[in-house]
C-alpha cells in the first residue's frame, strides 16, 4: 500500500467520487457523508482532492451507491491500496478496463504492477502480454515491447482472444518500429541542427547522421510490413489507415524515392477521410493539413495553399493549419515574412507546437536566416 499520493492523483480520485455521487445516485454531500460516517467537511475535501479517502470508506461508498466491482477496484488502485483478483472472465474484463483507464490518465507504474500481478493468475493471456508490450513502448523500452508482443502474437495463434484481434497485434507490432524510427529521427535532426552551426561540422557527425538515416528507414520499412499485414485483415480500420498515412509521410521525408511515398501517404489520408467511421473533426483536420503539406512537398504549391486556406476558413483555431502554412511558404521560398507570421500564430493557438519546432529541420530557412534567427529563437525557446 502506498502511503503518499500525488496531488494530481488525489484530485482525480475526488473527481471520480463526485462524479459517482452525482451521476449514479444524485445524493447530496450531506446524505453521503452520513452513510460513510464522516463529516460533510471531510467529504468535501476528498471530492476537491485535498484529503485521501480510506480503504473502509471506499468499500462503504461503493456499496451505498451500488457501484460495480470495476469501480471499486479503480478507486482502490488510485488510492494506493492493494487489490486481489480472481481467475474469472469477468475479473479479466475488469482488469483490462482498469488498465485502459489508467493509460488514458497517464499512470505507468500502477499499470505495470497490475499487469504483472494479473499474469500470476492469467498466465496465458494475449491481452495482458499486449498491454505489457504497450506499456514498455510508452517507456521507449523497445526491446521488451517487442519481446512481450511476440509472446502475445504466438499465444494468439495458439488460443485466440475474445478481447483483441490479430490485426490489432500486427498494428501494435508495427508501432514499435514506427515509434523507434521517430525517436531516432529526433536524434538525427538534433545532430543535423548541431552541425549547421559554424565550426561544429565533422566527418564523424556526418557518418553518424548517415548511419541513423539508414536505421530509421530500416525501422520504417519493418513497420510498413506489419501495418500492411494489419490492413490486409481490416481494410476499413481507421487507426491502421491513419498509421499507414503517417508512415508513408515519414518515409517520404527520409527516403530518396520520396515522391512515391508522399503519394502513398496522400492516398491513405484521402482514404481516412472517405471511410464511414466517424474519426472526429480533429483527425479530419489533421488529415487535410498533411494532404496540403504533401502537395507542397511534391511541387503543387498553389493547390497546397488553396487547401490550407479552405481548412483555415473552416476552423480558424486549428493550430497545425498555421504551422503547415508557414512550412508551405518556406517550401515556396518567396516570403519568409509570411512564414514567420504563420509560425508565430500557430504557437499562440497551441504552445505545444514549440516543441515540434525546436528540432524541425524544415524550419531551417528561418532558423539560420540573419534577419529572422533571433526572432525565431525568441518565439520557439
Amino acid at each position: 500500500m502506498s502511503s503518499k499520493i500525488k496531488t494530481n492523483t488525489l484530485k482525480l480520485i475526488g473527481e471520480e467520487i463526485r462524479g459517482y455521487r452525482i451521476n449514479c445516485s444524485n445524493i447530496s454531500q450531506t446524505e453521503l457523508s452520513k452513510s460513510l460516517g464522516v463529516s460533510r467537511s471531510l467529504l468535501n475535501k476528498i471530492e476537491n482532492g485535498l484529503r485521501k479517502i480510506d480503504e473502509k470508506n471506499i468499500k462503504t461508498f461503493c456499496n451505498v451507491l451500488n457501484l460495480e466491482l470495476y469501480d471499486y477496484y479503480k478507486l482502490m488502485i488510485l488510492s494506493g491500496f492493494d487489490v486481489s483478483f480472481e481467475k474469472t472472465d469477468i475479473e479479466k474484463e475488469n482488469i483490462i478496463k482498469i488498465l485502459r483507464f489508467l493509460k488514458i490518465k497517464g499512470f505507468i507504474n500502477e499499470r505495470e504492477k497490475i499487469i504483472l500481478s494479473a499474469l500470476q493468475i492469467f498466465d496465458k493471456s494475449v491481452e495482458l502480454f499486449s498491454l505489457l508490450a504497450d506499456l514498455h513502448l510508452q517507456k521507449r523500452d523497445y526491446v521488451n515491447a517487442e519481446s512481450y508482443l511476440l509472446m502475445a502474437i504466438d499465444l494468439y495463434k495458439e488460443i485466440g482472444s475474445d478481447y483483441i484481434s490479430l490485426s490489432s497485434l500486427y498494428h501494435n507490432y508495427g508501432n514499435i518500429y514506427f515509434e523507434k524510427a521517430l525517436t531516432l529521427n529526433e536524434e538525427r535532426n538534433f545532430l543535423i541542427l548541431k552541425i549547421s552551426v559554424p565550426n561544429n561540422k565533422s566527418k564523424e557527425s556526418d557518418l553518424k547522421i548517415e548511419m541513423l538515416g539508414k536505421i530509421i528507414i530500416n525501422n520504417l520499412k519493418k513497420a510498413e510490413d506489419f501495418f500492411l499485414k494489419a490492413h490486409k485483415i481490416e481494410r476499413s480500420n481507421p487507426y491502421i489507415i491513419e498509421q499507414l498515412a503517417k508512415l508513408y509521410f515519414n518515409l517520404g521525408a527520409n527516403y530518396k524515392k520520396k515522391y512515391s511515398y508522399y503519394k502513398k501517404s496522400e492516398f491513405f489520408y484521402h482514404r481516412l477521410l472517405e471511410i464511414e467511421n466517424d474519426i472526429g473533426t480533429q483527425n479530419k483536420m489533421e488529415a487535410g493539413v498533411f494532404i496540403a503539406l504533401i502537395k507542397a512537398k511534391t511541387g503543387k504549391i498553389d493547390e497546397s495553399l488553396q487547401l490550407i486556406n479552405l481548412l483555415l476558413n473552416f476552423n480558424k483555431d486549428f493550430a497545425l493549419s498555421y504551422y503547415c502554412k508557414a512550412l508551405i511558404y518556406l517550401i515556396k521560398q518567396d516570403n519568409l515574412e509570411k512564414a514567420f507570421y504563420y509560425l508565430e500564430k500557430s504557437f499562440t493557438k497551441n504552445s505545444y507546437l514549440r516543441e515540434l519546432a525546436k528540432y524541425d529541420i524544415d524550419l531551417n530557412k528561418l532558423r539560420f536566416n540573419e534577419q529572422y534567427k533571433n526572432k525565431f529563437e525568441e518565439i520557439v525557446f
